[in-house]
Order: structure tokens, then sequence, then C-alpha cells
């Protein structure tokens, strides 16, 4: 009889035992689901504030990369300021989380080439509060840069325009673009000639323009007008990559190697399987074209060297181009209107040889498709072009 009540009284206790670890137990696990949704709530909040510091700093890139562009308006100006960069981020911060607040960006300005943007949110803790937590920070940053030039790869037409002629006339084009006169470049020989009316003779002419302060400054003569790449690059091994044949009317290159290719042969015949794409054309469309610069002038049996110094958006309103020496055009399609370019109409010999492309050069922010781009640094030249970056 005493064993069973023994026995009995054992039970009993272990009975309360066992509540009292059931106990604990569920408060240390309520704790822990509690403490894991307030630590999955600080994760979700952290991501919402990434992104809009992440957006917040491509806008404000976006307004800063337009200001930094020759001819920029005064609104354009305006919006890239301390200021107007710390409205932009708030607005952007809040369409992806409520409560959070965006630091103004410290000297923000065109000629910086960055952007910092820093976002901050207070998330309270729901179960953290019971053990006297009442909320928890959560900051992001973002840096986006506007200083990223085109490097290489595939344009539309493989025709390079001159960089005296964009010397000469992108800055007037980029300030004054609704009412300057568009321009004529062109690519045959006979642009240079002179002396005997209708049986004017080539003539190897140099062009010389003013090289701006900001690209060193002097002057430069090369050839003059557009070139042909197809006619100076077909013929060039694949060295290391750096030239690479794409078919007769199209070419990649990489501007930040020597790109200096010497072939005999001219680059002013249109090359015939152009024509497919010149009928692609269309008026008032923007195009990428490579800009190159030689200090030779160019015969019809004259080595040429050329180096391809960056790219250059260019709006594309009228063009004549295809042909023989002594046929017509095959793709006539000229400028018209206010503020046309000038009519491409130089004869020789009674033919009507002139070969070009009309239209004006044009700023550009937006990253091209096919294109690959390097941040801008001495040995590129910003022609107009540049890309936006988010960095980290």
């Amino acid at each position: 009889m005493q064993w069973k009540l023994i026995h009995a009284r054992t039970r009993r206790d272990d009975r309360g035992i066992t509540a009292i670890i059931v106990a604990v137990s569920a408060t240390f696990l309520i704790a822990a689901v509690g403490l894991s949704v307030d630590v999955g709530n600080l994760v979700l909040q952290k991501d919402k504030v990434q992104n809009g510091v992440d957006s917040a700093a491509e806008a404000v890139a976006q307004d800063c990369a337009a200001a930094s562009r020759t001819g920029a308006t005064s609104t354009q100006l305006a919006r890239c300021t301390s200021a107007a960069g710390a409205a932009t981020a708030q607005l952007l911060l809040n369409g992806n989380v409520s409560g959070a607040t965006a630091d103004t960006p410290t000297s923000l300005a065109p000629a910086n080439n960055f952007v910092q943007i820093t976002g901050r949110k207070s998330v309270p803790l729901t179960f953290a509060s019971a053990i006297g937590i009442g909320a928890k920070p959560v900051v992001a940053k973002a840096t986006a840069r506007w200083d990223y030039v085109p490097q290489g790869g595939v344009t539309f037409l493989p025709l390079a325009m001159s960089l005296c002629d964009y010397y000469r006339d992108a800055a007037n084009q980029f300030t004054n673009p609704a009412t300057v006169t568009r321009g004529l470049y062109r690519y045959d020989l006979y642009q240079t000639s002179t002396g005997l009316g209708i049986l004017s003779l080539p003539t190897l002419v140099a062009d010389t323009c003013s090289v701006p302060a900001a690209y060193g400054g002097g002057s430069l003569t090369m050839k003059k007008g557009a070139v042909w790449l197809p006619g100076l690059f077909e013929t060039l091994p694949n060295i290391l990559g750096l030239v690479k044949q794409d078919g007769n009317c199209s070419f990649s290159t990489n501007t930040l190697n020597v790109i200096n290719a010497t072939v005999t042969g001219t680059s002013l015949l249109f090359p015939s399987d152009c024509s497919t794409k010149v009928a692609q054309l269309v008026k008032g469309k923007t195009y990428l074209f490579p800009v190159y610069k030689t200090g030779q002038l160019l015969g019809l049996n004259v080595p040429l060297t050329v180096t391809i110094v960056g790219y250059a958006k260019f709006k594309v309103t009228g063009w004549r181009m295809g042909g023989g020496l002594l046929s017509s055009p095959v793709n006539d399609n000229q400028d018209s209107g206010a503020h046309a370019a000038q009519a491409c109409t130089a004869n020789v010999l009674i033919i009507n040889m002139c070969r070009g492309i009309q239209g004006q050069f044009v700023t550009s922010i937006t990253k091209e498709p096919g294109i690959t781009y390097v941040q801008k640094s001495t040995t590129t030249l910003d022609l107009g072009v540049v890309s936006i970056k988010i960095t980290e």
C-alpha cells in the first residue's frame, strides 16, 4: 500500500514538471516566432527602401545627365541641384515605401557626374517591443553616374562622321536644335572639287577645324567629310578582337584600343550591301554614328589611316547615296522644309555626283542596344552621348 502511494505521488510530480516545461517552451517558441516576424519585416522594409533609392538615384542621374549636355535649358539645369534632387528622391522613395525619408544629396551638379541617394526608415517592432525594443532604423544607399560613353559596338550604318564636322557644327546644333540650319555631310570625293564648272576635278583640300578647349584646344587638320568603314576595315585581320568585320554593311570596334587601320583603297565608295539598310532609314529618327579622325587626305589609291575616336547621335533628315561614278544615286530622299540642309546637287560632267547624309547632331542620355559603354576618361571623348549606370 505504501508503495502505491509513493508511485502515485511521483506521477503527479512528473505531470507538474512537464506542464512547466511545456509552458516555458511555448513562451520561447512564441518569442522566437515573434522575433522572426520582426526580423522578416526589417528585411522587407530594407528591400523596399533599397528599391526606392535605386529608382531615385537613376531618376536624379537622368535629370543631371540631361543638364550636363551642351544646350541644356534652364529648366533642365534647375533639376540638377541638391534641393531638386532631394525632392525627386523623396517622391520616388514614397512610391516604394511609406514612412521613409531621403537625405538631401550634397553638392549635386551636372559636372560632378554622380549622385548618391540615402534613404532611411524607422521600422516599429511588434514583438520585440515586449522586451523594450520599440523600433529599429534601416538605411539604404545607391550611387548613380552619368559619365559613361559608348566604347564600341555595331551601328545601324557603318558610316563614320568627321570629327571636324562634329567640332564645327555640334555645339550650335545642340543649342538651337529647332532653328539651326541642318548640315549636309558628304562622303564623295567631289565635295572638294574646284575649277571647271561641270568639268570640275576633285582636289585634295584639307579640312581644318578648331578643337574646343575641353578637348585640348588648338586645331585639327584632316580629310573632309564622312567615310564608309567597310572599305577601310574589311581586309584588316581580326587582331586580338579589336576590329571585327560583321558583313559588308556593318562593323564593330573598340575606341579604347588602337584602331589605326591602314589599307590601300578608297572609303568613298558606297557599300552595295548597304542599299537595304539605307532604304530602312527613317527621316527624323536619331542614329548612333562612329566619329573618326585622320591626319591624311584621301585619293583614289592612297592608303588612309583613321582612328575611331567616339560615337555621336545624329538626327537623320535626308540622304543621297549609292550609284556608281557616272550613274544616278540608288537612294535619294533629301531634306526639305524649314531649316533644311543644303541640297546635294554638285555636278561633275553633267552627272550629279553629290553623295552624303543630311541632318544634325543631337545629345542623348539613352543607352543604345548592342553598344558597350565605359566610364569617361582622358582616352575617351564625350561627343554628346552618355549613359546612366548604378554603381553601388
